[in-house]
């Protein structure tokens, strides 16, 4: 007798982009919404005449439903439908799917939803100002037992607004003003000048500054509020204001545009493998408009904004739960630069990583050996190339994810951990000497970066250890669980059916990093490629805390990034794939998985700018793309020149076919595409970021502090300029320099937009006015990069003062401490993580140097001789530029 499948799964893995032949439609359905249920079984042979739905409504039983096949012929594929029909408000459906005949008898699980109500929240009951407290409540009129409020009070100058089921305890700043006129309520910030105005009776809600409106509530052709009870303890909250805005800047990672004007972005943590679109691995609820205000919505439950789609209005769709009752969002007011600030100094800002991380990496998926690794710095030394990152992704059993492949050891129960001298390593293995080429890595003055993942791994290999492991996390309940207490296991996609283990519970988590220790105490690696955190697809799951899968989906990432980082201490670093808000203070990020093409090269400036502005500065890309065929030379050459200019630089690859090398290692793309070229002009550009770390570094240092980005799109810098609002193909990179990377194929200039100010040419000192739109060539070899003028380029140079010369990949020293003036500066504070402080201050013609540290000389290079400092050679590149010698008397 053959065996049967049904497979039917209400909600579909809670996946907003795609819909499944074995999911109900609606979802979530509410009254009179015309419910179907879908399912397939495998075999597919059974006959639509042997299939039914059995169900009641209302504990009542109801005639059961034929079921009706449905083929997709250009799929070859097929399922069967159930139409349901329509259902009142809080109607209780209990169904199951069953085939019968004379050869099969089966029957699905049971499952059950509750109709759901909306309902316009638009009456108010009554206005509360609390004056111990400082906040105005207003309560509305009773909805099925519950009086649903909002709150108004004042946090640092910034208003928060606080939507909730039941009343709840809030202590806003003294500093406010309350006032009642008749129906009208008014409670302003006497410092900011923000003032919330509510109506009463025709109710309404104003909030401006000054005498500038910035949100009112929608009264004409939706609720301001409207709110959906499933009955189960579980509503959907939808928020409408009417606005003058006309671009949205944030909400995190997209790769579709960067002014999200007119689009309806959604908050969802989600694995998209290439060609992401609107979807993103780094959702962030927070964004900022040109009308002068920003929001957050401080919630981590799936959101869905629509941007005053066809109108004036923004629409806010979110969840509340019996967790969560409710919904708080942040109004920040200013410009950009304050918007993002304030932003950041509600949530937390970002945290510098070590210095290295800003030197060139090396990367490659098929990098699965002792001899591999160590070929690559073999060909990085060879070529002089430099590095200061190298990460081993296939390094482990790919069961554990703890244990190098191929390694021997005596099998121990799942409770107990190893060290580095349990392990046996053949000679003639994968990982002859793990710990000797660590050491030779260090060495070469480069960091080891091991991959990672969440999950304890579906058993495929009958690797007993792992099997051990997964027994002690089952029977511990140490990874995430079903509503009934079972082993939640990954619904879809990659790692399908595995356990996903459960960084809110400390003892899994001290468990987990215990099996870790022997790689950070004996190896002494220096961090890890925390990838994946997009495994969370039930809203129902439990975690050991009590939050469940609807908090977590997009909580997930940040909770097992935060427990890899708590682990690893401050010298070390993550590189993550997955994030939400507050990812900054847990760097670093890459963009996820793309394809090797041009437009590719396009989307990643988008996110990269996008996630900057959200308030996540540290973060890079696969140059030339992660994936499919072998990439040009010419978008190899581009894609790394626009990396030079992005706060991590990284190739990496995946082993797209086996039985060829798909590396876009510079050495293996100039083989593949037989060109020289790509070798010269990448050694080159590695050569360039080698001199621009003491600029980068200090810039990071200055965007962590501040509060700012690192890729700073122009809008941010100057947003009265109407021109900049929709360029996304230019930035700032740090404060001093603007970037015009060159995104088409075939393509040798491009129209530069420059800004208000003097600009300098940083290949040959040309000046600009700003204010224009210019047509500026940009052979292979050449990205379009400006200097602003009167600032200072801190660079590392060689003994000939060189750019793009090689100077090797040290960071303890420098060759040449160089800083390159332009224009004329009044004081410049340099300041190093090698206790070096120097600071310049320019008297007339002479630049004078304060020296705190143990740096004897430093260099300075101009423009044309006119320093009456101590003239030592013009620079090879250019004879125009001098150099100048102070030393430290």
């Amino acid at each position: 007798m053959k065996e049967y499948n049904i497979k039917h799964i209400p909600e579909g893995f809670n996946d907003p982009y795609r819909s499944f032949d074995f999911e109900r439609i609606p979802r979530k359905p509410i009254k009179d919404d015309f419910v179907i249920v879908k399912a397939v079984i495998e075999p597919n042979n059974i006959p639509e005449k042997d299939v039914f739905l059995n169900w009641k409504l209302n504990g009542k039983e109801q005639k059961s439903i034929n079921s009706e096949i449905v083929i997709d012929h250009v799929n070859e594929k097929k399922y069967y439908k159930f139409e349901l029909g329509r259902f009142s408000a809080e109607d209780k459906i209990e169904y199951n799917i069953s085939i019968n005949n004379k050869h099969v008898n089966i029957n699905s699980d049971k499952f059950e939803f509750i109709t759901g109500k909306n309902y316009k929240v638009d009456t108010i009951k009554k206005v509360n100002y609390n004056k111990e407290n400082n906040f105005l409540e207003v309560v509305f009129s009773e909805i099925l037992n519950i009086n649903p409020r909002i709150y108004f009070y004042f946090d640092k100058g910034n208003l928060r607004s606080s939507f909730s089921l039941e009343k709840i305890n809030i202590k806003g700043e003294e500093r406010c003003e309350f006032n009642k006129t008749n129906d009208k309520y008014s409670l302003k910030d006497n410092r900011t000048g923000i003032i919330v105005q509510i109506t009463k009776e025709a109710f309404k809600i104003i909030i401006k500054k000054k005498k500038e409106v910035l949100l009112e509530s929608e009264n004409e052709i939706l609720a301001p509020f409207e709110l959906v009870d499933y009955f189960n303890g579980k509503f959907e909250l939808k928020i409408n204001f009417k606005n003058n805005a006309e671009d949205f800047f944030g909400f995190g990672e997209r790769y579709n545009c960067l002014n999200q004007k007119e689009l309806a972005p959604d908050i969802c943590v989600y694995n998209e493998y290439l060609y992401q679109e609107d979807k993103t691995y780094i959702p962030v609820p927070f964004f900022f408009t040109l009308s002068g205000f920003g929001l957050n919505i401080n919630t981590p439950n799936y959101i869905k904004f629509s941007l005053n789609q066809g109108n004036k209005i923004l629409k806010i769709k979110t969840q509340l739960n019996s967790n969560s009752t409710n919904l708080d969002f942040d109004l920040f007011t200013g410009n950009p630069k304050s918007i993002l600030k304030k932003y950041l100094q509600k949530v937390g800002g970002a945290k510098l990583p070590p210095k290295w991380v800003f030197g060139p990496w090396m990367s490659g998926n098929s990098w699965s050996s002792q001899d591999i690794i160590t070929k690559q710095m073999e060909l990085m030394n060879k070529f002089e190339i430099p590095a200061t990152v190298i990460v081993a992704e296939a390094w482990s059993d790919e069961s554990t994810f703890y244990i190098f492949n191929e390694a021997e050891y005596n099998l121990k129960d799942g409770k107990e951990s190893f060290d580095y001298d349990d392990f046996d390593f053949s000679k003639e293995g994968k990982w002859p000497d793990p710990k000797a080429m660590v050491e030779n890595i260090h060495q070469n003055n480069l960091k080891f970066i091991l991959w990672q993942i969440p999950i304890i791994r579906k058993p495929e290999n009958n690797n007993q250890q792992h099997l051990n492991d997964e027994k002690f996390v089952i029977e511990n309940n140490y990874c995430v669980l079903n509503e009934d207490g079972s082993p939640y296991r990954i619904l879809d996609g990659w790692f399908k059916g595995s356990l996903l283990l459960d960084f809110n519970n400390p003892k899994a988590v001290k468990w987990w990093f215990e099996k870790r220790n022997y790689l950070i105490d004996d190896l002494d690696v220096d961090g890890f490629k925390t990838d994946g955190g997009e495994f969370v697809f039930d809203e129902n799951i439990k975690f050991a805390d009590g939050k469940t899968g609807m908090e977590m989906r997009n909580e997930y990432p940040i909770s097992y990034i935060k427990a890899y980082n708590d682990f690893i201490g401050d010298e070390r670093i993550t590189f993550s794939r997955a994030g939400f808000s507050g990812a900054q203070k847990y760097p670093i990020y890459w963009g996820g998985d793309q394809i090797s093409d041009f437009e590719t090269l396009k989307n990643m400036i988008v996110a990269g700018l996008s996630m900057n502005i959200s308030g996540n500065p540290f973060w890079g890309w696969d140059i030339g793309g992660f994936s499919g065929e072998i990439p040009t030379a010419e978008l190899f050459i581009r894609s790394t020149q626009m990396a030079v200019f992005c706060p991590v630089m990284q190739f990496h690859s995946e082993n797209y076919l086996e039985t060829d090398n798909w590396d876009r290692s510079p050495w293996n793309i100039a083989e593949r595409t037989e060109s020289e070229e790509v070798l010269n002009i990448y050694r080159d550009y590695a050569n360039l970021r080698m001199n621009l770390i003491p600029y980068i570094y200090q810039e990071a240092d200055k965007a962590a502090k501040n509060y700012e980005p690192m890729m700073r799109p122009l809008v941010y810098d100057y947003p009265e300029d109407n021109y900049v609002k929709n360029i996304e193909d230019q930035y700032l990179f740090g404060r001093q320099l603007l970037i015009a990377p060159i995104v088409e194929k075939d393509s040798r200039q491009r129209d530069i937009y420059l800004p208000a100010g003097e600009w300098i040419d940083f290949w040959n000192g040309r000046e600009y006015q700003g204010n224009q739109l210019i047509k500026h060539l940009a052979n292979l070899e050449k990205i379009p990069v400006f200097i602003k003028n009167n600032s200072v380029i801190p660079l590392n140079l060689n003994h000939d003062f060189e750019i793009g010369n090689f100077i090797g990949n040290d960071l303890d020293e420098y060759e040449r401490l160089t800083f390159w003036v332009n224009g004329n500066i009044e004081e410049y504070t340099f300041e190093d993580d090698l206790n070096n402080q120097i600071i310049l201050t320019q008297s007339g013609n002479k630049i004078k140097a304060n020296f705190k540290g143990d740096l004897k000389e430093i260099y300075i290079i101009a423009k044309e001789d006119r320093f009456d400092n101590t003239l030592i050679s013009k620079t090879k590149n250019n004879s125009d530029f001098f150099v100048y010698k102070i030393t430290n008397e």
